[in-house]
């Protein structure tokens, strides 16, 4: 569960200061417990011999508390959720994706164009590449145990229908299940910061959810909502959309 816990920590953050930046507040904030933590102990054991200081390590480390108790609370009524919506999100380099089994793999062979594809399993992955693809430099295709035999079909397919493409930017990772929310959200972690020690800017790597499951999203959503990071999505129409979910303050 370390990863959970790091989640909610950020989250924490962001619930207390409207981001997971760590700012001046979140410093005051952190140094003050810090203070508190290390009077307490001594105040309770001056208590004992009646040390008239006791009282004031005691009153003030209280006093902490409350002001961050009130503080919070008062955030906890003024933040909200907010989501921004890009119809026309700018090219990443880095970008994530799910691909689900298809049953169909070799369809493609049929098809001139990606559109011809129908409702292929490969038509909405290689539509979010495309939006992408003239800087796209590595794409991580993350599998399950159902759809990792479709990885080569997957490659071939976009060497055929998205023009151009060098498809050796494909990566394979795999999960064994996408209903697994804990599996699905350390492999997307680990993927992401792996591309985040390449490029330094989360502004070049996208999330995309269109081809997973219901849990791939909400394994998505927890990664990018303490970190101020995007997701896409490509609709039935084709179109693509980035997502900023985010703390406002209302």
């Amino acid at each position: 569960m370390k990863n959970f816990k790091k989640y909610q920590t950020k989250r924490l953050i962001a619930t207390l200061l409207g981001s997971s930046d760590i700012g001046s507040k979140t410093l005051l904030i952190i140094l003050a417990l810090m203070l508190v933590f290390a009077w307490l102990p001594d105040a309770i054991a001056l208590m004992l011999p009646d040390e008239p200081k006791a009282y004031v390590m005691l009153g003030t480390s209280i006093l902490i508390l409350v002001l961050i108790g009130l503080y919070a609370k008062r955030l906890k009524d003024s933040y909200g959720l907010d989501i921004d919506i890009d119809k026309n999100p700018h090219q990443v380099r880095y970008l994530i994706l799910f691909l689900s089994k298809n049953p169909s793999p070799d369809a493609y062979k049929e098809c001139e164009t990606i559109d011809a594809l129908g409702q292929n399993n490969f038509k909405m992955p290689f539509l979010a590449i495309k939006h992408h693809q003239s800087r796209l430099e590595k794409v991580a295709v993350i599998t399950s145990s159902e759809s990792k035999s479709n990885f080569e079909d997957f490659k071939l397919a976009a060497q055929k229908l998205l023009k151009d493409f060098d498809s050796t930017k494909l990566e394979q990772y795999e999960v064994k299940d996408f209903e697994d929310a804990k599996e699905v959200y350390d492999k997307i972690e680990s993927v992401y910061n792996r591309y985040k020690k390449i490029c330094k800017k989360e502004s070049e790597i996208l999330i995309d959810v269109t081809g997973g499951l219901k849990t791939v999203s909400i394994a998505a959503s927890m990664l990018v909502l303490p970190n101020d990071r995007q997701l896409q999505y490509v609709t039935f129409s084709g179109e693509v959309k980035t997502y900023n979910i985010k703390y406002i303050n209302e």
